[in-house]
């Protein structure tokens, strides 16, 4: 989904947001914790008015997730299931990215009011895809540095992660942002309201067939 820098060097859309802009952006951006996904939310959106989920998490390779890869929402939900619940670490993009993007869509649908456009769609899409693509890259960033980093630091590959992208739906454009989910271990004794979160590398996830 990223897509290489060399394609966007001299790139600049009508607004005061350039690639190197959000190269450069203070990231990780702003993060919230919510110890229990709310799943109702991404099952609204997913495959509806927002794309489906990827694994991005670090261990996904070893439960035989490519990372990269849709997620299917029977996974979603066996890793519900089968884990202590899922806990959504949500990330949103720093202003000068986020605000940037949605500049962005809003001239592509003035320019796309007027009776003779000034560019093509295909011109309008290929800069929203590339403006996204910088924000979608901080948020693997932000999964591989800031996320996994307790996993990686006890050397580990880091966490079993879903990463749902809502950027297009009406609530998406209010205020881009990407849910981050991941399985929490189960351990009795511990009330699912508690505030400390143990994440895990995992889960007994099943082999589905054709994986």
């Amino acid at each position: 989904m990223t897509v290489p820098r060399r394609m966007l060097v001299g790139m600049r859309p009508e607004n005061d947001s350039s690639p190197e802009d959000l190269i450069n952006a203070p990231w990780p951006g702003e993060i919230q914790m919510n110890m229990t996904a709310d799943i109702g939310h991404i099952l609204h959106h997913t495959g509806i008015d927002e794309p489906s989920g990827t694994w991005t998490g670090g261990a996904c390779a070893r439960h035989r997730r490519p990372p990269g890869s849709d997620v299917a929402l029977a996974d979603l939900g066996e890793m519900h299931r089968q884990s202590g619940g899922l806990v959504d670490v949500t990330w949103y993009p720093e202003p000068v990215a986020s605000d940037g993007y949605l500049q962005l869509l809003r001239e592509w649908r003035e320019d796309g009011a007027r009776q003779q456009h000034r560019h093509p769609f295909d011109w309008w899409a290929g800069r929203a895809e590339a403006m996204w693509s910088y924000i979608w890259a901080a948020n693997r960033r932000c999964v591989a540095e800031i996320i996994e980093k307790p996993a990686r630091d006890r050397g580990g590959a880091g966490f079993l992660i879903a990463s749902f992208e809502h950027n297009s739906s009406d609530h998406g454009l209010e205020r881009p942002h990407v849910h981050n989910l991941m399985p929490r271990r189960r351990e009795s004794g511990r009330g699912s309201t508690g505030t400390t979160v143990t994440m895990t590398e995992g889960y007994g996830a099943p082999a589905w067939p054709g994986r």
